[in-house]
């Protein structure tokens, strides 16, 4: 029993490590972003694998206020918070306005999985983080 015990630890920090590496190899860049006038730094999801990733399994950050999703056409996404640990705002942007916002609580917070999809077609989105919660 302790063998299998310390197999599955073993493996468990195996797999969290190979997380770690895999999501720190996307690089993002960080871009200061304005929102409704007040200007936020933000990680630059520019890329589908980016995309994919987002914010999930960050528990805090430390420089950034958030992330700004870039999509080259105008397009519904879906957001969900699976591997979510954080609670956001979410601001669906077509051009440089702002047409409606959303919160996306996080797997804690909610103690589900929640879908949100974005009202009409955007070029952008803003995920902040929720500082205080709702």
């Amino acid at each position: 029993m302790k063998k299998i015990f310390r197999k599955t630890i073993i493996l468990f920090v195996l797999f969290l490590f190979g997380a770690f590496l895999y999501f720190n190899r996307l690089n993002f860049e960080i871009i200061e972003y304005e929102l409704e006038g007040k200007k936020y730094k933000l990680y630059l999801a520019d890329t589908q694998k980016k995309k994919e990733v987002g914010l999930m399994y960050k528990r805090r950050l430390n420089t950034v206020d958030g992330m700004l999703f870039v999509f080259d056409k105008k397009t519904k996404p879906v957001f969900y918070n699976k591997n979510t640990y954080l609670d956001l705002e979410i601001y669906w942007i077509d051009g440089s306005s702002v047409v409606f916002k959303s919160f996306l609580p996080s797997f804690k917070t909610a103690r589900k999985i929640i879908y949100i999809s974005a009202p009409v077609e955007v070029d952008k989105v803003v995920e902040l983080v929720v500082k205080n919660k709702h």
